[in-house]
């Protein structure tokens, strides 16, 4: 993992898709962690993307631990949705469908708003990749209160080049602008 690669790329996404960064570093015994961190305006909403880096002293140090990208939207659905997609292991693939996502959905009809060529092009740089609606209750964003509903792309494995960053938001806002455009999503109470 190269990681002024990945400080450049997050520098060209952020300038490139007109982002508001607040990026920090914070300094441990065993290395350092950048906390990369931006927020983009769409359709009423707030998408808040964040990129975990560890940056161990120790060479040893596994390199997912504590790393990833996460990308989080506060969303009321009309109906109360809920859905998780992830991939669908390789030996299953192998021995058992032909399908490559998993698709577990409270309702059927979401299935036709869900950007399933995106998603499976991305899983080659990032197998672990889901993206589900849940209620908000394992990460830690000040700005979004415990139980909302929310919109989440995550992976452990770092997008390597600005492209693969790009895909991750492409996904997000693709998903978006379907549920918008078909009047799936109502406003957020405050």
């Amino acid at each position: 993992m190269n990681w002024k690669k990945i400080d450049d790329n997050w520098k060209a996404f952020v300038k490139e898709n007109q982002l508001i960064d607040s990026s920090e570093e914070t300094h441990y015994l065993y290395g350092k962690q950048q906390m990369y961190s931006a927020v983009e305006n769409f359709h009423d909403l707030q998408i808040y993307y964040q990129q975990k880096v560890n940056k161990s002293a120790n060479p040893g140090s596994s390199t997912y631990t504590g790393n990833g990208l996460t990308i989080t939207t506060p969303i009321e659905t009309v109906e109360k949705w809920r859905v998780e997609i992830h991939q669908l292991s390789r030996w299953k693939q192998l021995f058992f469908s032909t399908g490559k996502l998993v698709i577990k959905a409270s309702h059927n009809e979401i299935n036709e708003y869900i950007p399933h060529a995106k998603i499976e092009k991305l899983f080659i740089v990032c197998p672990d990749l889901k993206l589900s609606i849940r209620k908000f209750e394992k990460y830690h964003n000040p700005n979004i209160p415990f139980d909302q509903t929310v919109l989440v792309l995550e992976t452990k494995h770092q997008p390597e080049t600005l492209e693969h960053l790009n895909q991750c938001r492409d996904i997000i806002i693709n998903f978006l602008e379907k549920l918008v455009a078909n009047k799936k999503l109502k406003p957020i109470d405050s």
